[in-house]
């Protein structure tokens, strides 16, 4: 429970971010059921063409899963608890703080599916399965674009958010 009161999860929220941990769930065990058949050295990098320029040995194949998954559960975690907003040290109104808490949210669950590509992207580059940018590029695009946007929102929220007087917190 926050100082402000619980704000509501949204069920779209919830799918959202369900599908980004499935993603990088699956992604997790398809690399382990591949493992045994990867040759001892794959590509690690490509160029901006879709040729691999570096190499390492297979076990690289798991930086995908060691980092995606992680940052997924992190990501769930923030929007749990994070539900405390406020501006310039001033708690934001009740108002104020369950819009901009329902925006962060619903930029971080957008961001989930897209991590969840970039997982499936690394796995299936590193394993030869996939070749070419278009797949990691449309994740990362989607990824800047839902951030910029809805941090945008977010500000917009704040500006006009005038604050509940005589209160201060941390800034969160």
């Amino acid at each position: 429970m926050s100082r402000q009161g619980k704000v509501p999860f949204r069920a779209l929220d919830k799918a959202f971010f369900g599908i980004g941990l499935a993603l990088c769930l699956a992604a997790t065990i398809y690399t382990g059921l591949i493992y045994g058949s990867l040759p001892d050295t794959i590509p690690t990098h490509f160029d901006f063409s879709g040729k691999a320029d570096a190499w390492g040995a297979k076990s690289s194949i798991w930086i995908g899963p060691i980092i995606t998954l992680p940052t997924i559960l992190v990501i769930v975690v923030v929007s749990m608890f994070n539900t405390n907003t406020t501006k310039n040290g001033k708690v934001l109104s009740p108002e104020g703080n369950v819009k901009v808490v329902d925006h962060m949210r619903r930029m971080l669950s957008l961001i989930s599916p897209c991590i969840g590509v970039i997982s499936w992207d690394l796995v299936l580059s590193m394993s030869g399965k996939l070749t070419g940018n278009l797949l990691i590029l449309v994740a990362i695009g989607g990824i800047l674009a839902v951030a910029i946007g809805y941090s945008l929102v977010i500000w917009r929220v704040m500006s006009k958010d005038p604050g509940v007087e005589g209160k201060e917190g941390p800034f969160l």
